[in-house]
């Protein structure tokens, strides 16, 4: 059966090597802008979490809040970013 999309598609479609006859498929962003009042938009990151390094205690941190479908708040300006940073990286170039 065919089935549309791919890890990097909006209807996205993934597999498991532990389960590889099921495949699952579903919305892999999600995101509701409130355009009359930014500060009340909300999104939800694709699944597994906001880092891709599976020893990193950020890897899988948001795959239960997007399966429920709890929604994050999006972040507009540069002071709620930085209230509600956990760490911050500065990378400064070689010279």
């Amino acid at each position: 059966m065919a089935a549309a999309g791919s890890n990097f598609t909006v209807n996205a479609g993934w597999w498991s090597p532990a389960l590889p006859f099921a495949f699952w498929i579903g919305p892999l962003y999600r995101q509701i802008v409130d355009l009359g009042d930014l500060e009340h938009s909300r999104w939800t990151p694709p699944p597994p979490g906001q880092q891709e390094q599976r020893l990193s205690t950020h890897y899988a941190d948001l795959a239960e809040p997007w399966r429920a479908g709890r929604y994050q708040p999006m972040r507009w300006t540069r002071a709620q970013v930085e209230a509600a940073a956990e760490s911050t990286l500065t990378r400064v170039p070689a010279r």
